[in-house]
């Protein structure tokens, strides 16, 4: 069953942007709060206002790309139909 699901994976070219924009979400996830916790143990609090004032825009950028991303995905279905 596991081989099956792999296989699956590895010829669909869909499911391997899926996994690629997945894994590469994570990584720049893990990275931003571990870069932001060394950060504020070395800096202080200082950084956590500073990091307070730039969550909204980080925010926003967040579900920009994700509606964009929506979009693609709408726009690649409607072009196969």
């Amino acid at each position: 069953m596991t081989q099956f699901v792999i296989q699956i994976l590895t010829k669909d070219d869909d499911a391997r942007a899926l996994i690629s924009v997945v894994y590469g979400q994570i990584f720049a996830v893990s990275t931003t709060l571990t870069t932001g916790l060394i950060s504020v143990l070395v800096l202080g609090w200082r950084l956590i206002l500073a990091g307070l004032a730039i969550a909204p825009v980080s925010a926003f950028t967040i579900a920009v790309e994700s509606r964009i991303s929506s979009l693609n995905r709408e726009m690649k279905l409607w072009r196969t139909e």
